[in-house]
């Protein structure tokens, strides 16, 4: 009969995301890095912004219907405690900070509103959603592009697919 290893023998402690909540009325106070350059590869991790006004305000109905929103991954800088890489979640983030800032409306019973136009109850629990956020933190120097590319593939290996072209290029590409 086969035998698995011992747990802790395929448990990576380097490999660990700190759950953190910042209330979405905070968000303005960090500094986010969208891009995260590999310059390795000569690319951005991440794929450029691409969810329609539409899927913004999907999502945005979906916080207040409080539907399930998967976490968001970070990197926090060693060097600079309030600035952030966005590993994973990139639209969704973006999308919550635009909609505080009018950028599009949300549908409600068929009709669209912009954040400013919203009764006060409606803006307080917006303001005070905290999403789930995983941060995991360098330790004394910035990350490497593998490193960060491995991350990028243990977070998106389920569900829906970063786009596979992506994903070869990614991790294929050299100097």
């Amino acid at each position: 009969m086969k035998t698995p290893p011992a747990l802790r023998e395929i448990q990576n402690w380097d490999l660990r995301a700190e759950p953190q909540n910042i209330w979405v009325k905070y968000l303005k106070s960090y500094t986010w890095d969208f891009e995260i350059y590999l310059p390795t590869r000569g690319i951005n991790l991440q794929r450029p912004l691409v969810w329609t006004d539409k899927q913004k305000g999907e999502l945005i109905y979906s916080i207040y219907a409080q539907r399930y929103i998967p976490a968001i991954y970070l990197i926090r800088s060693w060097e600079r405690d309030e600035h952030f890489e966005v590993l994973d979640g990139k639209q969704r983030l973006n999308s919550m900070m635009g909609f505080l800032k009018d950028e599009f409306p949300v549908v409600i019973n068929g009709e669209s509103f912009l954040f400013s136009e919203l009764p006060d109850d409606y803006k307080r629990t917006y303001q005070s959603y905290a999403p789930t956020f995983r941060v995991i933190h360098e330790s004394e120097k910035p990350f490497t592009d593998d490193q960060k590319i491995r991350w990028f593939g243990l977070i998106n290996f389920a569900g829906t697919p970063q786009d596979e072209e992506h994903m070869n290029f990614l991790q294929n590409v050299t100097d």
